[in-house]
Parts: C-alpha cells; sequence; structure tokens
C-alpha cells in the first residue's frame, strides 16, 4: 500500500512539473485519486462487511448445518469453494443457503457451525465465510 502511494505521490509531482505556469489543471490529482481508490476497495470494504457480520457472529442463535454440496467454482484465473446448506432454526424451520467456504476445508455432508438471525433466519453466516475469528475466550 506504501507503495502505491509513493508512486502516486511520485506521478503527481513529475505531472506538476510539466504543466505550464499557472494552469489549474486536475491532471496531478489523478495518481492520487487512483491510489485513494485501491485504498478504499482494499481496506475498506473488507472493514465494512466484518462490520456488517460481527453482531451476527456475537448477538445470532447457532444452529448446526449440514454441507449438502461444495463445489470449485472457477472465477478467472483463480477459483474458490462454494457450499451449499441447509440447517433448522430453533423453530424448526429449514433454512439453504450458500457461501464462499474461505477456510477451503469443508466438504459435503460435514457439519459446520451456522450463526443466524432469529428474526430474518435467511441472513446466515458460517464462519468458514468470514475472515472474523469465533473466539471462546469469555473475554
Amino acid at each position: 500500500m506504501v507503495v502505491f502511494a509513493l508512486v502516486g505521490v511520485f506521478l503527481s509531482a513529475h505531472a506538476s512539473r510539466n504543466l505550464p505556469h499557472g494552469g489549474d489543471s486536475f491532471a496531478p490529482f489523478v495518481p492520487m485519486l487512483s491510489v485513494l481508490a485501491v485504498f478504499l476497495i482494499v481496506a475498506i470494504l473488507p472493514w465494512v462487511r466484518a462490520k456488517r457480520e460481527a453482531p451476527l457472529l456475537r448477538d445470532g442463535e447457532l444452529a448446526f448445518a449440514r454441507v449438502t454440496s461444495q463445489q470449485t467454482v472457477q472465477q478467472g484465473k483463480t477459483s474458490y469453494s462454494r457450499i451449499d446448506y441447509e440447517f433448522k432454526t430453533s423453530s424448526g424451520r429449514l433454512i439453504r443457503n450458500s457461501a464462499k467456504d474461505l477456510s477451503q476445508t469443508v466438504f459435503e455432508e460435514m457439519t459446520i457451525p451456522v450463526f443466524y438471525d432469529p428474526l430474518d433466519p435467511a441472513r446466515n453466516l458460517t464462519p468458514g465465510a468470514t475472515y472474523l475469528r469465533v473466539s471462546t475466550d469469555p473475554f
């Protein structure tokens, strides 16, 4: 990230030297805005996602889901593991969902924990689908 910032500063300084005196131009700021955009995508979006997922892991109800299928999905040059799972809520309602398996350790017929919102069970999350960690420490 520091490299991007340094490149942006260098390009900005270099572009401003080539401007005629007194010329107000937006060009020197383009590299800095590019660095800012990359920063927002790389740093801020995962943080926002984690802030959205944390209450579900902290306050959600726990159920155990059965993995009904696991597939490797090719996305361009990269691939990821996608799982489909189903679980029953405390009221007995069957919920089916799918998620990326970031841990890449889940397989079909495996039992996995799921945290869900009791008011909206369709809003659920498996610990393997988040970068957040579930702690067993009471403090």
